[in-house]
């Protein structure tokens, strides 16, 4: 694929839970492993983005 239409991908990281325990990675261990991932597929990210909420109502 040449450079012009290669494809560029957007991340979403989110937390789910206020609960450490409901919750296997962090925000932070998200953007270390997408980090990781990105760097050895060598793909192209135009954009991301991160939300932290919880769906338990009380």
């Amino acid at each position: 694929m040449s450079k012009e239409t290669q494809i560029k991908y957007f991340v979403y990281i989110r937390k789910s839970s206020d609960r450490e325990d409901a919750q296997m990675l962090s925000l932070q261990a998200q953007k270390r492993e997408l980090k990781s991932f990105i760097k050895r597929t060598g793909i192209k990210v135009a954009g991301g983005f991160e939300e932290s909420a919880s769906a338990y109502k009380k």
